[in-house]
C-alpha cells in the first residue's frame, strides 16, 4: 500500500523529482523557477504520512531540494548520488514499515551524500569562503576602505552647517 510512496521518497532524494500526478507527495513544486532554494519547493506538513517524522520529512524535503539546488543553481548536472546508495537495501517496501530504522538510516546517508557534495561545491568551486573573507573585510573594515570611502562621498554633506543639512 505505502509502496508509492516509497518510490516517490526514493525518486525525490535521488533525482530531485518526484513524479508526483495526483498531488499526493509531501513536497510541492511550485512554477517558479528562478529561486530554487528559497521559493521552488515546499513541505506540505499536512501530507506528511504518520510513519514518518516531521524531521525525518524534513531531511527527505532537504535531501531532493539540495539536489535540484546542485543541478540547477551550482550547474552540475553531472553529478548524482552514489550508485551505493540509490537503492535501500530492503526486500519489500513493506520492511521498511515494519522497520523504519532502515528507512531512517538511508534517508541519513543519502541526506549526508547531498550534503557533502553541496558544501564541496560551494567552497570548492565557488569559493564560497574567500566571498565572506572579502565582504567581511568591506564592510565591517577590517582594511578601513568602507569607511574611507563612506567618509569621502559625505565630506561635501558634512562640512555644510547644521541647519542646512537637517530640514
Amino acid at each position: 500500500m505505502c509502496g508509492p510512496l516509497f518510490k516517490m521518497i526514493q525518486m525525490w532524494m535521488i533525482h530531485g523529482d518526484a513524479h508526483d500526478i495526483y498531488g499526493d507527495f509531501f513536497v510541492v513544486e511550485d512554477v517558479e523557477e528562478e529561486n530554487v532554494w528559497v521559493r521552488k519547493y515546499k513541505l506540505n506538513v499536512e501530507q506528511i504520512p504518520l510513519f514518518l517524522t516531521y524531521d525525518t520529512a524534513y531531511r527527505v524535503f532537504l535531501a531532493g531540494k539540495t539536489i535540484n539546488f546542485i543541478r540547477k543553481s551550482c550547474a552540475d548536472i553531472e553529478w548524482t548520488v552514489p550508485d551505493s546508495l540509490k537503492n535501500p537495501k530492503v526486500r519489500s517496501w513493506g520492511d521498511m514499515l515494519l522497520n523504519p530504522g532502515i528507512l531512517n538510516e538511508w534517508i541519513s546517508k543519502v541526506s549526508e551524500a547531498t550534503n557533502k557534495r553541496l558544501i564541496s561545491l560551494l567552497f570548492d568551486k565557488y569559493h564560497f569562503l574567500e566571498h565572506c573573507k572579502n565582504i567581511n573585510r568591506y564592510l565591517l573594515s577590517a582594511q578601513g576602505n568602507f569607511h574611507q570611502h563612506l567618509m569621502d562621498l559625505m565630506y561635501n554633506a558634512l562640512s555644510k552647517p547644521t541647519e542646512s543639512i537637517y530640514k
